[in-house]
């Protein structure tokens, strides 16, 4: 079982499932609770800017060390920033952390051709679930996930959880989608979009989810002081 979780929609939905945390409490070893094994895959296109806080905050994520695994799956065209890329992957697997860096050679249908890619490696058919995370989603500013995302999350599937979920939505009718969809537009476009979010927000102050979409905007834009405070406005 496959299962491409998205920070995202998480943090946009508020979503704040509860778990038993005496199931953790215990060491792994004689642990009730067997953890499964997680593919934790990081989507990177020339992130010069958050490629160092997007890879530490999965590398500190809550869960044994021996039952993850970090895809650093690499789309630069940029040989320096692949550098620093690959650098910061080994300095984590050096500290014992099951990371790797793969670099899509064939540059083709974008983020979707990048994961197909990764997905073909023979040792992925190792892992239960799949958790995808987008570089510049920044980590203790947006949308990355906290250190015990997985114990919140995959605790629910594990145990098959029949109040959990997952839904697949077009772009007319998901926030989420609109917001992924941003990243096709061109400068010009960003700029109406954030016209027009502005005047929503004008409208609704409080829309969680309006300032957060424009904050994801900015990031696109490399805004990310003036996006810090629409994420600041959305949590």
């Amino acid at each position: 079982m496959v299962l491409c979780i998205d920070c995202f929609w998480l943090k946009c939905k508020k979503i704040k499932p509860s778990f038993d945390k005496d199931l953790f409490n215990a060491d792994v070893e004689g642990s009730v609770y067997e953890y499964s094994m997680v593919l934790i895959q990081i989507l990177m296109c020339n992130e010069k800017e958050v490629y160092e806080q997007s890879i530490s905050a999965i590398c500190q994520i809550d869960w044994p060390k021996d039952h993850f695994l970090a895809q650093v799956l690499d789309d630069s065209d940029n040989e320096s920033i692949k550098w620093l890329i690959k650098a910061e992957v080994s300095k984590w697997s050096q500290r014992g952390i099951n990371i790797i860096y793969r670099h899509h050679l064939v540059r083709t249908s974008y983020k979707a051709g990048n994961l197909k890619s990764a997905m073909s490696c023979d040792y992925v058919k190792r892992y239960e679930f799949v958790a995808i995370f987008y570089a510049d989603f920044q980590p203790n500013l947006i949308f990355q996930p906290n250190h015990n995302f997985l114990k919140q999350t995959v605790t629910h599937f594990k145990m098959g959880d029949p109040s959990v979920e997952v839904t697949d939505e077009s772009r007319d009718e998901s926030q989420m989608a609109k917001s992924l969809a941003m990243e096709a537009l061109t400068e010009g476009e960003l700029e109406k979009e954030i016209e027009r979010l502005t005047k929503a927000i004008l409208l609704n102050l409080t829309s969680t989810i309006m300032h957060g979409t424009r904050a994801s905007v900015y990031i696109k834009m490399k805004k990310l002081n003036t996006a810090i405070r629409d994420a600041n406005a959305a949590l």
